[in-house]
């Protein structure tokens, strides 16, 4: 017995044996009419499956399966894309549109009505002390950390210190460390700064910062006086002689009387000397 065969394809109906139809079979008879219609819509099903499955696979295994498509990581759009424009106070992950990007401009602009003139720049600033601090402007910060300077208080400003001798720790002032290594400051208190001799035969052998007593430069009195003894004198005492006068000559050193303080110093104004340590 054979089977009947079968062609992939679709029918519109299957038809349907009238009560008058004779019994005929065989491959094209009318007894086996409903089932070979039946049969090729089965197969014509089967091969539209299998070609659906094969072109999926196709699809999934496929490195770019939508070429019309934009990818979503760092998509290239054509054309012209829209998008739904956020309000003005928006701060999420929105697309920026044009438009939101002007209404944000148009409100800068509405903002600088009253704008500054190039030489009042700054003036608008609410705290302006606290503006120049973050900044690092702070007074003298132009002068690098480790210079004196003549200061006209007894306290120093913010970021300075005395110059009184004292010692510090790294930790506290490291930029001040690294120009004074030895971790203490210079003792300028009632002393006179000099410029080092740096080999100018003026002040040799003096090493930087280094503490250097008072003197007096060398230097003599020449005074010289002839007295002479004559006759009775009631008081015992000496007198000067002329050049036609007798007598024994003698000859005195003469000393300056004391004059002034205990030290040799030019006029001067006094400072409290302070030093950059921030």
């Amino acid at each position: 017995m054979a089977n009947l065969p079968e062609t992939p394809q679709w029918s519109d109906g299957v038809y349907q044996i009238e009560t008058s139809d004779p019994v005929l079979g065989g491959p094209d008879g009318i007894s086996n009419r409903q089932a070979k219609q039946l049969a090729s819509r089965t197969s014509y099903l089967k091969q539209q499956l299998e070609q659906n499955e094969s072109e999926l696979k196709e699809h999934t295994e496929a490195k770019d399966p939508h070429p019309q498509y934009a990818p979503k990581a760092s998509p290239v759009f054509t054309g012209t894309p829209t998008a739904p424009t956020p309000a003005q106070d928006a701060n999420n992950t929105q697309i920026a549109t044009t438009a939101f990007v002007q209404s944000l401009a148009n409100a800068a602009n509405n903002n600088a009505n009253t704008r500054l003139e190039k030489n009042k720049n700054g003036a608008d600033i609410l705290d302006k002390p606290a503006f120049v601090k973050n900044l690092g402007l702070t007074a003298g910060s132009a002068l690098p950390v480790g210079v004196p300077i003549p200061w006209p208080l007894a306290t120093p400003p913010a970021g300075w210190i005395k110059c009184n001798g004292a010692t510090f720790t790294a930790a506290q002032y490291p930029e001040l460390a690294r120009v004074y290594p030895s971790l203490r400051l210079p003792d300028l208190r009632g002393e006179f700064i000099r410029g080092w001799d740096d080999s100018g035969k003026i002040d040799p052998g003096r090493a930087l910062l280094s503490l250097q007593s008072g003197s007096v430069g060398r230097h003599d009195h020449a005074f010289n006086q002839t007295w002479g003894a004559t006759g009775p004198d009631s008081t015992g005492g000496r007198y000067p002689v002329s050049a036609d006068t007798n007598g024994a000559a003698l000859d005195l050193p003469i000393y300056t009387d004391y004059y002034g303080g205990n030290e040799t110093r030019p006029r001067n104004i006094a400072f409290n000397y302070i030093v950059r340590a921030v």
